[in-house]
């Protein structure tokens, strides 16, 4: 007898997650609504309104397309993957002008381009997933 699927499963093709591929959606997803709200937050203070854009579409990019990958669309998922190793690298080199501004310690300031850096390598390994679509 056929395992019955819940509706979820049959539309979004989701049930072969491991909890590593879960995860992988996660981070980016949660980055994404953090940068939401630090673009609420910079506008709130005042600050630049071009920091503000760039907060609001890299945000809103990051939650979509981790929805979007987990419906497993190839897409969705390699430019996710390229997004955060791009944002990766950006917040990288912009750790010691946030440590500044900020008054953190340094290693504080790399724990965000550290999880870009991780959630990209562990959304690469989901490659023979989307190879199957």
């Amino acid at each position: 007898m056929a395992e019955k699927k819940t509706p979820v499963e049959q539309t979004s093709g989701t049930s072969d997650l491991d909890a590593v591929g879960w995860i992988a959606h996660a981070i980016p997803a949660a980055l994404g609504v953090a940068a939401l709200i630090a673009a609420f937050f910079s506008q709130k203070a005042g600050i630049q309104t071009t920091l503000m854009i760039s907060l609001l579409v890299a945000g809103g990019l990051l939650i979509a397309l981790s929805y979007l990958s987990l419906t497993r669309s190839r897409a969705a998922w390699s430019f996710v993957i390229s997004l955060s190793i791009v944002l990766a690298i950006m917040t990288l080199f912009g750790a010691p002008k946030i440590r500044t501004l900020v008054g953190m310690h340094m290693a504080l300031a790399l724990v965000i381009p550290a999880l870009f850096l991780a959630a990209a390598v562990m959304l690469s390994t989901l490659g023979p997933r989307y190879n199957k679509s």
